[in-house]
């Protein structure tokens, strides 16, 4: 008996079974074999001092990090190269809307006074950062299972312009 005639034997509900199997199984190896490579983004934040003043030239970014499942990050600025103990301290507030958190969210932060970086959700949340660094003009941070609303703030030594990129790892 082969397998056309044992499938003719079974009842309906058995059939439907058979065939939610079958379409489970391929729908699986198609998420193996089709899934997106990582996406890269980048944001650059421009402020221009005036005395007394920063004046922000980019109000409001938004970015597309992967054009499947369209996960999208909007990023406002709260204040840009606030002088705070000596040091200046750039707080900006993203909104990552997707449909599944995000396993790994890289934020690097580049100028040549760029001293520290730290990128969490916004409010009290427990959450899971690292591995963070820092090179020469380069500071970088990593978010585990990034989601929802995040506070990311940049501290230099001195006012100046910061190029902030944005990773999905």
């Amino acid at each position: 008996m082969n397998l056309w005639q044992r499938f003719k034997r079974l009842s309906l509900w058995n059939k439907v079974g058979v065939l939610g199997g079958f379409c489970s199984i391929l729908g699986f190896l198609g998420w193996l074999l089709l899934r997106s490579p990582q996406s890269s983004v980048e944001v650059n934040l421009t402020a221009v001092n005036s005395p007394n003043t920063t004046q922000i030239i980019t109000e409001k970014v938004t970015i597309e990090l992967s054009p499947q499942l369209k996960p999208k990050l909007t990023v406002a600025p709260v204040y840009v190269n606030r002088l705070e103990n000596d040091r200046y301290v750039t707080l900006l507030h993203c909104k990552l809307e997707a449909l599944y958190p995000i396993p790994r969210l890289r934020a690097e932060a580049y100028s040549p006074t760029v001293e520290e970086i730290e990128l969490c959700p916004l409010g009290a949340a427990v959450y899971v950062s690292g591995p963070t660094g820092k090179d020469e003009g380069r500071v970088f941070t990593t978010l585990q299972n990034a989601t929802g609303n995040l506070k990311l703030k940049v501290i230099t030594r001195e006012s100046s312009k910061l190029h902030i990129n944005f990773s999905v790892q």
